[in-house]
């Protein structure tokens, strides 16, 4: 299971390139660039937020995923 939760991220985040560099290439601007880096910098603030708030539950969840079976 492990290895598709890592399979899956990485096509969603070529998936997202994929997509910022055609609305590029459409528009001819690089504002779609700035738009994806502004908006995916927020999203990190966000994770790391969200981690630092709830840290023991995050640890606990990362055990148990741990403990399943490959």
């Amino acid at each position: 299971v492990r290895a598709f939760l890592f399979v899956g991220s990485a096509f969603l985040l070529m998936s997202m390139i994929a997509m910022v560099s055609l609305a590029q290439n459409r528009f001819e601007h690089v504002w779609p660039w700035w738009a994806f880096g502004i908006c995916l910098g927020a999203a990190i603030l966000v994770a790391f937020g969200v981690f630092e708030k709830r840290r023991n539950d995050l640890i606990q969840i990362g055990n148990e995923m741990r403990n399943w079976d490959f």
